[in-house]
């Protein structure tokens, strides 16, 4: 029993997950231009990547970001790097869109394409992996047990917090792209702001420094 969450870590990981960033930013404008398939491919990367970041910290990787500024700029270019290929794939993509949501069907593109992409965006953001060095080890009681046992626990309980919540966030975008989807204007007009939301993305995960919040 030692081992579980606390209330206190579920709690805050729920503010944390709720509030708007990065990943939420890119499940949304994925999910309302290629549908709920894509959003919960989303969903799936970004958690696979929550949990890649919290191994990093359990054995004290992610404190290379931390002290050198280096891997930091390496991996966060790498990042916006990825997330300017996204938004010029978003630019050209020409996917017809049908005229009525009856008859809209699901995106010709994998669900694995997606959940590749959430992945990518979460475990090449150095943000996300400071901040899993920052925020799981407080949460660490030495009398109960090994600290790497508790760090990997409590990833992984973040981790499947983050998939719910983002699921369940991919029903109510489901909806609202599918009447959007509806709309011929909105063919373009959807992957262009998926476009836009990726590059602004970019420029901001290169304008981060490892001081910045």
């Amino acid at each position: 029993m030692g081992h579980l969450p606390s209330i206190a870590f579920v709690l805050a990981s729920i503010a944390f997950i709720a509030a708007p960033g990065p990943d939420t930013m890119l499940l949304m404008s994925q999910g309302l231009a290629h549908g709920k398939r894509a959003a919960v491919g989303i969903a799936i990367g970004c958690a696979g990547g929550c949990l890649m970041h919290s191994l990093l910290a359990a054995v004290g990787i992610s404190a290379l970001l931390a002290t050198s500024e280096v891997a930091f700029s390496v991996l966060k270019w790498a990042g916006a790097g990825y997330l300017v290929y996204l938004g010029i794939r978003s630019f050209q993509s020409d996917v017809h869109v049908p005229t009525s949501s009856a008859d809209c069907p699901p995106s010709r593109i994998p669900v694995l394409r997606f959940v590749g992409r959430g992945f990518v965006c979460n475990a090449t953001n150095p943000k996300v992996a400071l901040f899993f060095l920052s925020f799981l080890p407080q949460f660490v009681d030495p009398s109960v047990g090994s600290a790497w046992t508790q760090i990997v626990i409590h990833g992984i309980a973040f981790a499947l917090m983050l998939l719910a919540m983002f699921v369940a966030l991919s029903r109510f975008i489901d909806r609202f792209g599918q009447w959007l989807r509806s709309r011929s204007w909105a063919e373009k007009a959807l992957n262009r702001i998926a476009g836009f939301v990726c590059i602004a993305l970019a420029v901001r995960l290169v304008s981060a420094s490892r001081t910045s919040p």
